[in-house]
């Protein structure tokens, strides 16, 4: 056990390649009851007769898969026993700037409090991204936790693919910041927009210790500009989101044996800044893209808007690394 959460260690959750005793591989994600419903209907069709048992927190219980489970489970009528492990609240302890927050109450008295609130009715139908929201241009604002490598979360948790699939949506925002400040500036930014969906990404842990703005106050960003960190020549390193951290120690080391590279913080995948973009692609030899996510994102955005603006067909030499 003194290795959970440890490069080589035990993982923190069920793991099915861990162990035989794990049944199904889980990240507290709400799906023991669909994983132990699809148990029971395969122990039917073989003809046995073991129990399942779906064990399930009131913490998880606030995500719509467990009840889509429930509704399935009634349809279905396997013999499937669910254990609701209620221990008063539906989330974990945290903290914000203002100090610690205490975790919220009861699952009955939070789904009350839920379904008597106006602005929750109002948004009842919303249930599909695509569909019922980037069609029909809805200023839906999705913040999306634990981006890029996780570390002890285990891949489970690994925020690798969310920039590749919402950046293929035709009116999303994407966007994701370099440090906690600039994070404070797309919630402000994600706030002013008002005419389409917008999600922003960012990691679980620590900042770097940024200088935060006033009352910790952000202030709405241009949508789609970048911004210039280091000016070098030569090498341009363009970077999304807090691997832009990693491009600046880069070039950090890179000065000392007298090379200057240019660093920029993309800060949007959608819309790219086109402008900057074309001039890093004018006054350099090589673009290299960094990230933390799949092959489908922010570098093959970049990549894709070069050659459809005839930048590739030059002496650039463009490079996309991908960390995940």
């Amino acid at each position: 056990m003194e290795t959970i959460r440890q490069t080589g260690g035990l993982a923190g959750f069920p793991k099915r390649d861990e162990s035989k005793h794990d049944a199904f591989g889980v990240g507290h994600s709400s799906t023991s009851i669909s994983a132990g419903l699809g148990m029971a209907v395969g122990r039917d069709l073989l003809g046995k007769e073991n129990h399942v048992i779906a064990v399930i927190g009131d913490g998880a219980m606030t995500a719509g898969q467990a009840y889509e489970a429930m509704n399935n489970a009634g349809f279905v009528d396997s013999n499937l026993i669910i254990v609701l492990n209620d221990n008063r609240q539906v989330s974990l302890p945290t903290a914000n700037l203002d100090g610690p927050v205490p975790p919220v109450g009861a699952l009955s008295r939070s789904l009350t409090r839920l379904q008597t609130s106006r602005k929750f009715r109002q948004l009842r139908e919303v249930v599909k991204v695509v569909h019922d929201v980037d069609l029909q241009k809805l200023p839906v604002r999705f913040a999306l936790d634990r981006a890029g490598l996780v570390g002890a979360d285990g891949p489970t948790h690994c925020g690798a693919f969310d920039t590749t699939f919402m950046a293929c949506l035709p009116n999303m925002v994407v966007m994701a910041p370099s440090d906690e400040s600039e994070l404070m500036h797309m919630v402000a930014t994600a706030a002013a927009i008002d005419d389409r969906p917008s999600c922003f990404r960012y990691p679980r842990g620590n900042g770097i210790g940024s200088l935060l703005p006033p009352n910790n106050k952000g202030t709405p960003i241009e949508v789609g500009r970048g911004r210039i960190l280091k000016e070098g020549s030569r090498v341009a390193l363009l970077g999304y989101g807090t691997i832009v951290q990693s491009c600046l120690a880069a070039h950090q080391l890179l000065k000392q044996l007298g090379i200057l590279v240019t660093v920029v913080d993309a800060r949007f995948c959608k819309p790219l800044d086109g402008r900057l973009i074309r001039e890093l692609a004018r006054e350099h030899e090589v673009l290299i893209t960094v990230e933390e996510g799949s092959i489908g994102g922010f570098g093959s955005h970049v990549s894709h808007y070069l050659a459809l603006n005839g930048l590739l067909d030059g002496n650039l030499k463009v490079y996309l690394c991908y960390i995940f």
